[in-house]
Protein backbone atom coordinates (compact mmCIF):
# COMPACT_ATOMS: atom_id res chain seq x y z
CA UNK A 1 0.00 0.00 0.00
CA UNK A 2 1.82 3.33 -0.64
CA UNK A 3 2.84 5.36 1.56
CA UNK A 4 3.56 2.52 4.68
CA UNK A 5 6.72 1.96 5.53
CA UNK A 6 7.41 -1.85 5.11
CA UNK A 7 6.09 -4.29 7.82
CA UNK A 8 9.03 -5.26 9.61
CA UNK A 9 8.49 -7.72 11.87
CA UNK A 10 12.08 -7.32 13.81
CA UNK A 11 10.85 -3.96 14.12
CA UNK A 12 7.80 -4.91 16.42
CA UNK A 13 8.81 -7.97 18.46
CA UNK A 14 8.64 -5.53 21.69
CA UNK A 15 5.20 -5.19 20.83
CA UNK A 16 4.31 -8.68 19.95
CA UNK A 17 6.05 -9.59 23.04
CA UNK A 18 3.76 -7.09 24.68
CA UNK A 19 0.49 -8.60 22.84
CA UNK A 20 1.39 -12.46 23.81
CA UNK A 21 1.75 -11.38 27.30
CA UNK A 22 -1.69 -9.15 27.23
CA UNK A 23 -3.15 -12.17 25.61
CA UNK A 24 -2.58 -14.82 28.14
CA UNK A 25 -2.84 -12.51 30.92
CA UNK A 26 -5.07 -12.43 34.00
CA UNK A 27 -6.57 -9.43 34.90
CA UNK A 28 -6.86 -7.26 38.42
CA UNK A 29 -7.69 -3.39 38.79
CA UNK A 30 -6.29 -0.40 40.61
CA UNK A 31 -5.66 -0.94 44.11
CA UNK A 32 -6.95 2.08 45.45
CA UNK A 33 -10.29 3.89 44.79
CA UNK A 34 -12.01 7.76 45.65
CA UNK A 35 -13.96 6.11 48.60
CA UNK A 36 -11.68 3.24 50.21
CA UNK A 37 -10.40 4.48 53.65
CA UNK A 38 -8.72 1.16 54.65
CA UNK A 39 -6.10 -0.74 52.39
CA UNK A 40 -5.01 -4.57 53.15
CA UNK A 41 -1.44 -4.85 52.51
CA UNK A 42 0.05 -7.00 54.94
CA UNK A 43 0.85 -9.91 52.68
CA UNK A 44 1.33 -8.29 49.34
CA UNK A 45 3.31 -4.42 47.98
CA UNK A 46 1.68 -1.56 46.33
CA UNK A 47 3.10 0.19 44.03
CA UNK A 48 2.34 3.71 43.14
CA UNK A 49 3.15 5.05 39.50
CA UNK A 50 1.86 8.40 37.29
CA UNK A 51 1.38 8.17 33.89
CA UNK A 52 1.23 10.80 30.96
CA UNK A 53 0.52 9.76 27.63
CA UNK A 54 0.37 11.84 24.39
CA UNK A 55 0.12 12.06 21.14
CA UNK A 56 2.16 14.73 19.67
CA UNK A 57 1.96 13.53 16.18
CA UNK A 58 -2.18 13.33 15.84
CA UNK A 59 -3.37 15.40 18.42
CA UNK A 60 -6.74 14.79 17.99
CA UNK A 61 -6.93 11.47 18.77
CA UNK A 62 -4.67 11.51 22.72
CA UNK A 63 -3.89 7.80 23.81
CA UNK A 64 -6.22 6.89 26.77
CA UNK A 65 -4.64 4.24 28.89
CA UNK A 66 -6.43 1.31 29.18
CA UNK A 67 -4.18 -1.34 30.91
CA UNK A 68 -1.04 -2.05 32.43
CA UNK A 69 0.93 -4.85 32.12
CA UNK A 70 3.12 -6.70 34.18
CA UNK A 71 5.30 -10.02 34.53
CA UNK A 72 7.14 -11.61 37.45
CA UNK A 73 10.33 -12.85 36.57
CA UNK A 74 10.61 -16.65 35.68
CA UNK A 75 6.77 -16.46 34.91
CA UNK A 76 6.00 -16.40 31.20
CA UNK A 77 2.25 -15.37 31.90
CA UNK A 78 1.22 -11.52 32.12
CA UNK A 79 -0.46 -10.03 34.76
CA UNK A 80 -2.93 -6.72 33.51
CA UNK A 81 -4.13 -4.07 35.56
CA UNK A 82 -7.29 -2.55 34.11
CA UNK A 83 -6.69 1.42 34.90
CA UNK A 84 -9.45 3.82 36.12
CA UNK A 85 -10.76 6.53 33.83
CA UNK A 86 -7.81 9.64 33.65
CA UNK A 87 -7.57 11.45 36.63
CA UNK A 88 -6.22 14.61 34.75
CA UNK A 89 -6.52 14.92 30.73
CA UNK A 90 -6.70 18.08 28.04
CA UNK A 91 -8.34 17.49 25.06
CA UNK A 92 -5.65 17.32 22.37
CA UNK A 93 -3.17 17.19 24.83
CA UNK A 94 -2.63 14.41 27.03
CA UNK A 95 -4.47 11.79 29.51
CA UNK A 96 -2.82 11.35 32.86
CA UNK A 97 -3.49 8.60 35.22
CA UNK A 98 -2.81 7.22 39.18
CA UNK A 99 -1.72 3.72 38.96
CA UNK A 100 -1.73 1.90 41.83
CA UNK A 101 -0.61 -2.14 41.07
CA UNK A 102 -1.05 -4.53 44.38
CA UNK A 103 1.48 -7.58 44.14
CA UNK A 104 2.47 -10.47 45.63
CA UNK A 105 6.15 -10.33 46.91
CA UNK A 106 8.84 -11.04 44.17
CA UNK A 107 10.89 -9.23 41.30
CA UNK A 108 8.93 -7.79 38.25
CA UNK A 109 9.12 -5.92 34.90
CA UNK A 110 6.61 -3.40 34.41
CA UNK A 111 6.51 -4.40 30.65
CA UNK A 112 3.91 -1.49 28.58
CA UNK A 113 1.08 0.42 29.36
CA UNK A 114 -1.96 1.01 26.53
CA UNK A 115 -4.87 -0.51 24.50
CA UNK A 116 -4.35 -3.54 22.90
CA UNK A 117 -7.81 -4.24 21.98
CA UNK A 118 -7.49 -3.04 18.04
CA UNK A 119 -10.90 -1.80 18.04
CA UNK A 120 -12.62 2.31 18.34
CA UNK A 121 -13.67 2.27 21.90
CA UNK A 122 -15.96 5.04 23.55
CA UNK A 123 -13.00 7.05 24.96
CA UNK A 124 -11.84 7.88 20.77
CA UNK A 125 -8.80 5.16 21.37
CA UNK A 126 -7.90 4.58 17.33
CA UNK A 127 -6.98 0.57 17.11
CA UNK A 128 -3.89 -1.10 18.73
CA UNK A 129 -1.15 0.97 20.71
CA UNK A 130 1.74 0.01 23.24
CA UNK A 131 4.21 2.02 25.19
CA UNK A 132 7.33 0.18 25.91
CA UNK A 133 8.54 0.50 29.40
CA UNK A 134 10.56 -2.38 30.24
CA UNK A 135 11.77 -1.45 33.62
CA UNK A 136 12.12 -3.67 36.96
CA UNK A 137 10.63 -3.31 40.23
CA UNK A 138 10.63 -5.13 43.52
CA UNK A 139 7.64 -5.45 45.73
CA UNK A 140 8.32 -6.42 49.67
CA UNK A 141 5.00 -7.58 51.97
CA UNK A 142 3.49 -4.31 53.72
CA UNK A 143 5.04 -2.05 52.20
CA UNK A 144 4.18 0.40 49.39
CA UNK A 145 6.56 2.16 46.99
CA UNK A 146 6.53 5.39 44.93
CA UNK A 147 7.97 4.16 41.51
CA UNK A 148 8.22 7.79 39.38
CA UNK A 149 6.02 9.81 36.90
CA UNK A 150 5.99 8.02 33.38
CA UNK A 151 6.00 10.50 30.79
CA UNK A 152 5.19 8.84 27.33
CA UNK A 153 4.60 11.16 23.73
CA UNK A 154 3.97 9.64 20.23
CA UNK A 155 5.70 11.44 17.65
CA UNK A 156 6.57 10.27 14.45
CA UNK A 157 9.20 7.52 13.75
CA UNK A 158 12.83 8.85 11.78
CA UNK A 159 14.61 5.31 11.54
CA UNK A 160 13.29 2.07 11.51
CA UNK A 161 15.44 1.29 14.36
CA UNK A 162 13.00 3.27 16.54
CA UNK A 163 9.99 0.64 18.08
CA UNK A 164 6.73 1.32 16.42
CA UNK A 165 3.65 2.69 18.67
CA UNK A 166 1.46 0.24 17.43
CA UNK A 167 0.87 -2.70 14.46
CA UNK A 168 -0.57 -2.00 10.94
CA UNK A 169 -3.85 -3.21 11.45
CA UNK A 170 -6.82 -2.16 11.53
CA UNK A 171 -5.05 0.24 9.03
CA UNK A 172 -7.31 3.08 8.67
CA UNK A 173 -7.32 3.35 12.90
CA UNK A 174 -3.55 2.78 12.64
CA UNK A 175 -3.10 5.46 9.77
CA UNK A 176 -5.83 7.55 11.96
CA UNK A 177 -3.77 8.11 15.08
CA UNK A 178 -0.74 7.35 13.24
CA UNK A 179 0.97 4.78 16.24
CA UNK A 180 1.82 2.36 13.63
CA UNK A 181 3.82 5.46 11.95
CA UNK A 182 4.79 6.71 15.35
CA UNK A 183 7.17 5.90 18.54
CA UNK A 184 6.72 6.45 22.25
CA UNK A 185 9.67 8.56 23.95
CA UNK A 186 9.41 7.25 27.58
CA UNK A 187 10.66 9.53 30.09
CA UNK A 188 10.65 8.47 33.59
CA UNK A 189 10.93 10.62 36.67
CA UNK A 190 11.25 11.47 40.64
CA UNK A 191 8.43 13.71 41.39
CA UNK A 192 7.95 12.16 44.68
CA UNK A 193 6.76 15.50 46.73
CA UNK A 194 4.22 16.44 44.21
CA UNK A 195 3.02 13.16 43.46
CA UNK A 196 2.64 11.14 46.84
CA UNK A 197 0.81 14.56 47.73
CA UNK A 198 -1.47 14.36 45.19
CA UNK A 199 -2.67 10.64 46.05
CA UNK A 200 -2.99 11.27 49.57
CA UNK A 201 -5.43 13.83 48.63
CA UNK A 202 -7.69 11.69 46.21
CA UNK A 203 -7.21 8.18 48.21
CA UNK A 204 -8.10 8.56 52.14
CA UNK A 205 -6.58 4.63 52.49
CA UNK A 206 -2.90 6.67 52.45
CA UNK A 207 -3.08 9.12 54.26
CA UNK A 208 -0.77 8.36 57.23
CA UNK A 209 1.09 5.55 55.47
CA UNK A 210 4.62 5.20 54.92
CA UNK A 211 5.45 5.35 51.18
CA UNK A 212 8.60 4.88 49.70
CA UNK A 213 10.71 6.29 47.06
CA UNK A 214 12.01 3.75 44.53
CA UNK A 215 11.87 5.05 40.89
CA UNK A 216 11.95 2.25 38.63
CA UNK A 217 15.54 1.33 37.64
CA UNK A 218 16.98 -0.93 35.37
CA UNK A 219 15.56 -2.11 32.06
CA UNK A 220 13.52 -6.03 31.91
CA UNK A 221 13.40 -8.42 28.92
Amino acid sequence: MKGIPPFKWVRVRGLCLAAFCALTACTHYMALDYYATELDASTKGLLLLTMKASNEFKPEHQPFIEEVLVKKDGGWRGIQFKTDPPNQKLSGQFNEYLVSLLLPPGDYTLMSAGDTSIRYDENGNYGFFQIPIRKRFEVRAGTIIYGGYIDAVNRKRVNDDEERAGIIFPVANQLASDYFLGTFDVTITDRYDEDVARYRAFFPALRGRQIERGVLGGGGP
